[in-house]
């Protein structure tokens, strides 16, 4: 969900979606595979936008961003 949600500073705002300046972040590692597939579940969250970034803390570099594009 988006619950607790937070205002971000110092990183890209995402590419693709009219942005409103709260955040929840996740972490993951990549499995050895090289592949991971995100998928919010449909009804969790609403006008959502998720974008994908690489690095660490302080130095994150956005890869990829969805806006709505999965049922």
């Amino acid at each position: 969900t988006n619950a607790g949600d937070t205002a971000t500073t110092g990183v890209d705002n995402p590419i693709c979606s009219n942005y409103n300046g709260m955040d929840v972040w996740f972490k993951f590692v990549v499995p050895s595979t090289g592949s991971v597939e995100i998928d919010a579940q449909t009804g969790t969250m609403t006008d959502g936008c998720m974008s994908l970034y690489s690095g660490v803390c302080g130095a994150l570099n956005q890869l990829t961003c969805d806006d709505d594009n999965s049922a």
